[in-house]
């Protein structure tokens, strides 16, 4: 009965390791895919929100800057799973948006962590979404 025992708890193990490398690996592969196989530590995009069905996410920016995300990681060929927005460098996120000009509401940003690295998110006075993307070092 031990033996099948230590043969069950040798598989949980082994599988559990399996599916921590593979997680590994996919964020790996998506962070090679948004900074163009590491030629870059930061990347630009601008994101058309008139191009996209989001919903409204009204005042809620953090939502919305996590939404574009998304988009945006998708586009690049990166996986839901890749990107893990509760998780930074130093375990719970503390993604956040504020204005950086306290009286001027189109001077909001967002600074969100994530799992592979950092966004900061702007939006211009039309309908585009800004988004610098770094490694963490």
């Amino acid at each position: 009965m031990g033996f099948i025992m230590n043969i069950l708890k040798s598989l949980v193990v082994a599988f559990s390791m399996l599916l921590i490398s593979n997680t590994y690996a996919s964020s790996t592969d998506c962070v090679r895919k948004i900074t163009n196989d590491y030629k870059y530590q930061t990347t630009f995009a601008n994101i058309d929100l008139d191009q996209l069905e989001l919903r409204d996410y009204e005042k809620d920016y953090l939502a919305q800057a996590i939404a574009v995300i998304r988009v945006y990681a998708d586009k690049k060929g990166c996986d839901k799973k890749d990107i893990n927005f509760g998780k930074g460098p130093n375990g719970q996120s503390a993604s956040r948006c504020r204005l950086v000009e306290r009286y001027s509401p189109h001077s909001r940003s967002c600074y969100v962590e994530t799992n592979i690295g950092y966004f900061m998110v702007t939006k211009n006075l039309g309908e585009n979404m800004h988004l610098v993307f770094n490694l963490w070092d």
